[in-house]
């Protein structure tokens, strides 16, 4: 109960920072699910997997294209 009330204000205390979409909000997203799923709140745990997940992806793919951009032009 604590552990999810931790990750809600994590999360708030992101949001208001601006620092929402930012990797380490959407791993708070993650842990988060999982807190709700050991509760068996289903609905709940899937919204904040679909968000963490969202996140993640977006900054997945970000440095994908940072890394091949960057190393585009390099004789390996």
């Amino acid at each position: 109960r604590e552990a999810v009330r931790t990750c809600r204000e994590t999360l708030a205390w992101s949001d208001e920072r601006g620092a929402g979409a930012f990797p380490g909000a959407g791993a708070v997203w993650v842990v988060l699910a999982d807190l709700l799923r050991e509760k068996n709140d289903l609905p709940g745990a899937a919204g904040a997997a679909d968000r963490g997940a969202e996140i993640l992806a977006r900054w997945i793919s970000r440095s994908r294209r940072f890394f091949f951009w960057h190393t585009r032009d390099q004789d390996w």
